[in-house]
C-alpha cells in the first residue's frame, strides 16, 4: 500500500486535512482482490422463534479463527464463545479469543476472579 508521509508529534489542523486528502489507504485496501487474501468465510443465520428477536448471523473466518456475531442476545454471543472454544495455543499467547473466553465464563459464574 501507498500511504502518505507520516505526520510528526503535534500536527497542526492544516496538515491533518492535507494528510487526510491524500491518505488512500482505505480505498486502496478495499480495492484489493478478495481472492488474494486467502479467507474461508462461512456465515450462519440463526432464526429465533420469539417474536422480540431478529435473526443472528455468526460469520467464521475457518484460517484464523476470527468469529463475528451480530443480532444476538448477549446470552447466545456468550453461548456461542463457549461453543466455539479455545485452542492451547490461544491459553499460551492469552489471544482475545481466550481472553473473551475465560471472561464469559467468569460472567456466566464458572470461576470467580
Amino acid at each position: 500500500m501507498v500511504l502518505p508521509e507520516p505526520l510528526g508529534a503535534r500536527p497542526i489542523k492544516k496538515q491533518l486535512l492535507k494528510y487526510l486528502q491524500n491518505d488512500t489507504s482505505f480505498e486502496q485496501a478495499r480495492n484489493y482482490p478478495a481472492e488474494k487474501l486467502g479467507l474461508e468465510i462461512k456465515a450462519y443465520i440463526l432464526p429465533f422463534s420469539s417474536a422480540d428477536e431478529c435473526e443472528a448471523v455468526v460469520e467464521l473466518e475457518m484460517t484464523s479463527g476470527y468469529i463475528s456475531i451480530t443480532g444476538a442476545a448477549k446470552e447466545v454471543i456468550d453461548d456461542l464463545i463457549i461453543w466455539y472454544g479455545i485452542s492451547e495455543e490461544d491459553i499460551a499467547n492469552e489471544t482475545p479469543r481466550f481472553a473473551a473466553y475465560a471472561y464469559t465464563l467468569r460472567e456466566q459464574g464458572f470461576f470467580k476472579p
